[in-house]
């Protein structure tokens, strides 16, 4: 079936809907037919529970399939419910949250079942708009919730159905993309009463399996004989995100050491906050030469800390180097062993972190970043050849 040459005036252009609504119809039926033989199975697709939904959502953001079903069945089984999730302290979300990554998320998912449980009686708000004010909770999350636990018509864009979207209305013919405004009214015309829960996932999977960034599989495509830019024999638009650059740092981590105890850190802002972790600073943009003694900024540390006793380094204080990424930054850890002389009472004047002594088998069983976790191994091992006073 053809259909070269219907609506093909750019959709921006269009004074009402951006397409046919018989063409909406049209391909909507072919996507739930293909979708019937080809719907991805995941474990929070084989529940209609809101909690689920939002927390699978939310563990999805910028993090693969592959990667969340473990930690999605983990999360489940520690936090099963809303109320268990508000009840428990922040510090074990994190912990179970660990490695996963962005951990505001985790944050956030705490807060707004906090909130959900004390103004909404534990039950999740039908209004996208409400459901959007709170923690964590955008536009496409809002939409995924409702129509994916209540089959409402809400609808999603994320980055499969976005393209998706943007290659079936031959968007980019003229060389101008379309607008998510556009793309967003489309998504809602693909919606039907009582099937937008199969409308939304099949559009996802479509988006996922079929219409890739790069080499879409067009002749397997259930949209076929109504894409523009297929029927148009149109270029395919490619992925527009350009190379990602990084930018190269170094960082040292102190772990100083007193009476057997080790002298750790949990800040209330930044990318780790409310993890634990070692006392941290920024040696350098750049270079990655393990740095001597005398420039691994002991002034640093004593400002971050407040340590006014003496400070060296142990012999062999070098102890590990740890490679990671975060966001745009490609990060070299360099961990240094640090020795008090006399007795240390350490604080922080900016309020930003709190500061403990605590024994290592005490600090492996709270929340700490998976770059620091790496390094206990060989702190172990450090520790084990050095004597303490």
């Amino acid at each position: 079936m053809k259909t070269k040459n219907h609506r093909s005036a750019h959709p921006e252009k269009m004074a009402d809907s951006p397409v046919d609504q018989q063409l909406v119809t049209l391909a909507r039926e072919e996507l739930l037919r293909w979708f019937r033989g080809h719907a991805r199975d995941f474990p929070w697709r084989r529940t209609r529970d809101p909690y689920a939904i939002w927390v699978s959502e939310i563990m999805l953001q910028q993090t693969t399939t592959q990667v969340v079903e473990p930690y999605f069945r983990r999360f489940l089984e520690r936090f099963p419910t809303l109320e268990s999730l508000a009840s428990a302290d922040e510090s074990d979300v994190l912990k179970i949250w660990e490695g996963l990554g962005y951990y505001r998320r985790a944050q956030n998912l705490h807060k707004t079942a906090r909130i959900l449980r004390t103004e909404f009686g534990g039950q999740f708000p039908r209004d996208p708009a409400v459901l959007m004010r709170l923690p964590g909770i955008g536009r496409y999350t809002a939409g995924a919730i409702l129509s994916l636990a209540f089959n409402q018509c809400v609808p999603i864009l994320e980055a499969n159905t976005r393209r998706l979207f943007r290659r079936w209305l031959g968007g980019f013919n003229d060389g101008t993309p379309l607008s998510d405004r556009v793309l967003w009214q489309v998504a809602e015309m693909f919606l039907a009463p009582r099937r937008a829960r199969r409308i939304n996932l099949a559009l996802m999977d479509v988006g996922s399996v079929i219409c890739l960034p790069k080499a879409p599989l067009c002749e397997q495509c259930p949209l076929q004989s109504t894409c523009q830019t297929f029927q148009n024999r149109l270029p395919v638009e490619q992925s527009s995100q350009k190379r990602q650059s990084y930018t190269l740092r170094h960082e040292v981590a102190f772990v100083v050491v007193w009476k057997q105890r080790l002298l750790v850190q949990r800040r209330s802002e930044g990318r780790w906050a409310g993890l634990w972790e070692f006392p941290r600073i920024l040696l350098q943009e750049g270079g990655c030469d393990v740095p001597t003694p005398e420039q691994i900024a002991l002034p640093e540390l004593v400002r971050q800390t407040g340590l006014f006793a003496g400070l060296e380094p142990l012999s062999g204080h070098h102890f590990a180097r740890l490679r990671h990424q975060v966001t745009r930054f490609r990060i070299v850890l360099d961990g240094f062993l640090i020795r008090v002389s006399g007795k240390a009472k350490p604080h922080h004047s900016d309020g930003q972190s709190e500061l403990a002594w605590m024994t290592l088998d005490a600090l492996e069983g709270l929340p700490m970043p998976a770059p620091i976790r790496r390094m206990l191994r060989p702190l172990r091992s450090a520790l084990g050849s050095n004597c303490f006073d």
